[in-house]
């Protein structure tokens, strides 16, 4: 009516994640922020191993998700993905066992 364009009616932004993918990607993230919070209060090898089986977790999701729903999960191909996250996750895991006691 005044000559303006109409603003855009956009709908609320999601606060939930949209996939399965997304979903098992909070549990990681929460889990390896807990594992880094055990390892800052002091005890650095259960902190790592949990850091660890975190990443593990992740990438056994990330192996039986499919792509169309992996979400955040999904980073690279599939096989990429795996590969890097669990090497990741057993690296820390080796770490806290292998490092000896000062």
């Amino acid at each position: 009516m005044n000559g303006l364009p109409e603003p855009e009616l956009r709908p609320d932004p999601r606060r939930y994640p949209s996939t399965i993918g997304g979903l098992f990607y909070i549990v990681m993230a929460l889990a390896a922020a807990a594992g880094l919070a055990i390892a800052a209060m002091g005890a650095w090898r259960p902190g790592l191993i949990v850091m660890g089986m975190s990443l593990l977790g992740g990438a056994a999701a990330r192996l039986v998700i499919a792509d169309e729903a992996a979400g955040m999960l999904k980073v690279r191909r599939k096989s990429l993905d795996v590969a890097f996250v669990t090497l990741l996750g057993a690296g820390l895991i080796v770490l806290a066992l292998i490092v000896p006691e000062p």
